[in-house]
């Protein structure tokens, strides 16, 4: 055991002391926030009650270093948990949870060779079994607290054109991004 908690201390020590020269930056977020959708439209009935707060996961891969301040390509994948509404079916009332996973290539530009990013994404979203095309932008604040571990601070919006309705969540999220390479 003392040797994997050495390991881990090593392994951790040696990607925050890296230089500054990644080739591969890696982020983790957590996101909450709300959706737009006209849930009607979607589940093709009457709605009794819903709620359309929005929640997730993802991790973004980038093909260069986010502390260098450069235009950078990546890739994302994600879990959001969309809205939630509930029908009637007969005398009964049937729940239903609306989340979907996502893959999306992102791009990010540097507003002003700060700390401050904008950022779009293409890709796709699943949802309850179809998949649908989605874009999004945003813009996103980075506090760097070793020379390549930041803390993205980041609000975006991703518009989901599902063939039942345009699902629109907009959400706030914080993460770790680590650059790593060399």
């Amino acid at each position: 055991m003392r040797h994997r908690l050495s390991f881990v201390f090593a392994l951790v020590a040696t990607l925050v002391a890296a230089p500054v020269t990644a080739q591969l930056t890696v982020e983790v977020h957590g996101s909450f926030g709300i959706t737009n959708v006209h849930i009607t439209g979607f589940s093709g009935s009457d709605v009794l009650d819903s709620d359309k707060a929005t929640s997730g996961a993802h991790a973004q891969l980038f093909f260069g270093n986010a502390v260098e301040r450069a235009p950078i390509l990546g890739v994302e994948l994600g879990y959001q948990y969309l809205f939630f509404y509930e029908f009637a079916q007969g005398a009964n009332a049937i729940e239903q949870g609306v989340d979907a996973v996502r893959a999306m290539v992102v791009g990010r530009v540097p507003l002003g060779g700060g700390e401050i990013w904008a950022e779009g994404a293409a890709g796709a979203y699943r949802v309850e079994g179809s998949t649908s095309a989605a874009v999004g932008a945003g813009v996103a604040m980075t506090i760097r607290v070793a020379p390549t571990v930041q803390i993205p601070l980041r609000l975006r919006t991703d518009v989901v054109l599902d063939s039942n309705a345009t699902i629109v969540p907009v959400m706030a999220s914080m993460g770790l991004s680590v650059a790593i390479g060399g």
